[in-house]
């Protein structure tokens, strides 16, 4: 039963401590089968329970879970899923490896507000986020190009006297050659 699931995810992942302490053979083989239902379950009960508990478990785990969840185009219109997904990758895009590991599953994420947030976020962030995601913009083309720079200008919005980015002369001068009038 998917309740059944879904709350044995919950159950075992309600004492932290046991997780991130005991890293035993049993904790290992729950870890193991949390991927693998990210992958395969068909429930959105258990997919949000595993965005839940993502925020509970190692990093292997949870980045693993979240590329898997991320794929899930399902999910789209679930009105927890994709928030608890994101809130879970972002408390995790601490430095510059999985800042490009967010990226990495925001380019390949079957629910577009996953990698809408994921874009926005590594953009407001300091060190070479925006770099890498004007990067990415250098590389998409049409509506997604205007929907990743709209992000982009949403996230700097708030922030004053930002240097250009090192990728900023590549992308500009490609901006500038389109002939968009949008």
């Amino acid at each position: 039963d998917e309740f059944i699931r879904a709350w044995g995810i919950r159950i075992q992942t309600d004492r932290r401590e046991i997780l991130e302490t005991r890293p035993n053979k049993f904790v290992q083989i729950q870890l193991n089968r949390f991927k693998t239902m990210a992958k395969t379950d068909p429930s959105p009960a258990v997919r949000l329970a595993l965005a839940s508990a993502m925020q509970r478990v190692n990093d292997e785990t949870a980045w693993s879970i979240a590329e898997s969840l991320s794929h899930h185009v399902e999910d789209s219109d679930d009105r927890s899923i994709p928030k608890l997904l994101y809130q879970s990758i972002a408390q995790r895009m601490t430095n510059e490896a999985n800042v490009t590991r967010a990226l990495s599953i925001a380019k390949a994420a079957a629910i577009p507000q996953i990698a809408n947030w994921i874009y926005w976020y590594a953009s407001t962030r300091e060190g070479s986020g925006l770099n890498k995601v004007l990067t990415i913009l250098g590389e998409t083309k049409g509506d997604d190009q205007r929907r990743l720079l709209s992000l982009i200008s949403h996230a700097l919005s708030t922030r004053a006297n930002v240097a250009a980015p090192a990728a900023w002369a590549k992308v500009s001068a490609s901006l500038y050659e389109n002939s968009d009038p949008r």
